[in-house]
């Protein structure tokens, strides 16, 4: 990743994470984290009540774990601009998921479910 982008997307979640502080009292029960790597700024976010549990359908199953997913707590601005600075993006629980079809980068078509909890996977190419 270049210079000036990594230091667009520092100042981007530094801003997305002082307004979800500011509004605590407003939070959306999400969890989001940050995962970076030289080249990728990869967002984790899920619903809150999630976490820890393990999430099974007929082709797949998932561990929502607190290591990956847990990160700050989150309102639906501040997940909303953090997925559309992502290159990558792990997203399950209807509310993050719903914060991702509306900004843009979730097809609600290619949500798979696991019982009534969807999940989606966004990567840019």
């Amino acid at each position: 990743m270049n210079r000036s982008l990594d230091r667009s997307l520092d100042r981007s979640l530094d801003r997305s994470l002082d307004r979800s502080l500011d509004r605590s009292l407003d939070m959306t029960d999400m969890y989001v984290k940050i995962h970076r790597s030289s080249k990728h700024f990869m967002v984790a976010v899920c619903d809150s009540e999630l976490i820890g549990r393990h999430l099974v359908n007929e082709n797949c199953e998932i561990t929502v774990h607190a290591s990956f997913y847990k990160g700050e707590e989150a309102d639906e601005e501040t997940v909303m601009d953090l997925l559309c600075g992502a290159t990558t993006a792990n997203i399950i629980g209807k509310k993050a998921i719903e914060c991702a079809v509306q900004c843009g980068i979730v097809d609600p078509a290619s949500v798979i479910y696991f019982g009534d909890v969807p999940h989606a996977l966004y990567f840019t190419i």
